[in-house]
């Protein structure tokens, strides 16, 4: 072999080996984000507590992600074909202005507001971003890390039924045990597992393990005690199988395909609700789905009654609304965030944030398929049956690297 060809198979191994490291690099920050919960973090440092140091208040992930996105342009040049400029500059335009909104959030005085809005949604971008400075097979690699991660989680939460046994640390008192599994809460657990479904359908994996798969992620939901994640979860497998086009299948025999797992579904329904009711998967049904936890969710709003215009329209403190919550509404927490961002943000604030929210999110769906919209349409609904989005979950962090992971480049029309 020539002197030539020696030193370009030295920089073609080269090459690769950088981008296997930068690879490695992002991969580890997103996980290091989701698999470090609250409750682990909390063994390290004060980080969801009263104590503490501001910058204790930053997940070690997102410290993680942020630096990564520094590092990677100065190894590599960020190169991006047209298809991918939108959501990149979507990406960058969220994160700076959630980013500036937290800044401004601290310089008032109301920095234990900021904290959620760096970890869940700047973290978030910048998971985005970063994968969009890696080559695409990559992005699809780390998709698919994401979909085994919370495939691994319904594994684990369903064991941790089995033997009562947690596998992560959890802080919150309660009457009935349930699992965390990796994500942290037993309604972060079903509200990723739920959403997961469609982004399972998105992949690239074979039918027969995207079948076993969402199986799996539905029993997990259930065993998590998540009841509308449970529901939904139910409807994203429907919903997928329906109105999804299955890959490596002519169309053909889509139909009738469809048509023969509808139909064993339908039949394997009523043995399988028997099954999960044995392993009392769904106790949390027995009471119906409009108890007393149901009704905190809703009686919350009652909170409006007793606070003045301006708070409404300024916001205020959200020590003074959680005292209401306690002594007016005798309720222990703000399961919800419209609440929590109206006053934390004031009610232009919190609409302002809703708008670059939903800017994003339909800058990343234009390039996924519709299964990938359905696991976003079963994201939000869950998430909002609760206080998801305002908190400093990882929640938003999946959603988003799933989203850019599975987008597809656009047919050239001929």
């Amino acid at each position: 072999m020539s002197d030539a060809a020696l030193s370009a198979s030295f920089g073609r191994e080269r090459d690769r080996s950088l981008w296997l490291f930068l690879f490695a690099m992002a991969l580890g920050a997103i996980c290091l984000r989701i698999l470090i919960t609250n409750p682990l973090m909390n063994e390290f440092v004060e980080y969801t507590t009263e104590k503490g140091a501001i910058y204790e208040k930053i997940h070690f992930g997102t410290y993680a992600l942020l630096g990564v996105a520094a590092i990677i342009p100065l190894f590599r040049p960020i190169r991006l074909e047209i298809w991918e400029l939108a959501p990149f500059r979507a990406l960058l335009f969220f994160g700076f202005w959630v980013l500036a909104i937290a800044v401004a959030l601290v310089a008032i005085g109301r920095g234990g507001s900021a904290g959620y809005l760096i970890d869940s949604y700047v973290a978030a971008a910048a998971a985005g971003l970063v994968l969009f400075m890696l080559p695409l097979p990559m992005r699809r690699t780390a998709g698919h890390v994401m979909l085994v991660i919370l495939m691994a989680s319904a594994l684990i939460g369903i064991g941790e039924v089995a033997t009562g046994t947690r596998f992560l640390p959890y802080e919150v008192g309660e009457l009935d045990f349930r699992p965390t599994g990796l994500m942290g809460h037993p309604l972060n657990q079903g509200l990723m597992l739920a959403a997961g479904i469609g982004f399972l359908v998105a992949s690239r994996f074979r039918l027969s393990f995207k079948l076993l798969g969402a199986a799996l992620l539905l029993i997990g939901a259930a065993a998590a005690g998540a009841r509308t994640a449970t529901i939904m979860a139910a409807i994203a497998i429907f919903a997928c199988l329906m109105l999804t086009r299955w890959q490596n299948v002519d169309a053909a025999r889509q139909a009738s395909m469809k048509l023969m797992v509808l139909a064993f579904a339908a039949i394997a329904t009523l043995p399988a609700i028997g099954l999960l009711i044995g392993a009392g998967f769904l106790d949390r049904f027995e009471g119906g789905l409009i108890d007393e936890s149901a009704m905190a969710r809703l009686d919350v709003y009652r909170v409006f009654e007793y606070v003045s215009w301006r708070d409404i329209i300024a916001g205020t403190d959200i020590a003074i609304i959680q005292n209401i919550i306690e002594t007016r509404l005798d309720l222990l927490y703000i399961e919800s965030t419209p609440v929590i961002l109206t006053f934390q943000l004031g009610l232009p604030g919190a609409l302002f944030f809703t708008g670059l929210v939903i800017y994003l999110f339909a800058h990343l769906l234009r390039l996924n398929g519709r299964a990938a919209a359905i696991g976003i349409a079963i994201f939000f609904i869950v998430a909002l049956s609760n206080n998801h989005l305002s908190t400093k979950m990882a929640t938003v962090t999946m959603i988003v690297v799933m989203l850019v992971a599975f987008m597809q480049r656009p047919v050239a029309r001929s």
